[in-house]
């Protein structure tokens, strides 16, 4: 569930959830947060 929430609003939740590393970051979302924004 936390990850489906992470999803629906990843480039306003990223800054505000406590992920791993931004390395981390680029594994699940390639395109980087502008497909996201």
């Amino acid at each position: 569930m936390a990850k489906r929430r992470l999803f629906t609003s990843a480039g306003k939740h990223v800054m505000g959830m406590d992920l791993p590393d931004p390395e981390t970051l680029r594994r699940w979302w390639p395109h980087g947060s502008s497909r996201w924004a």
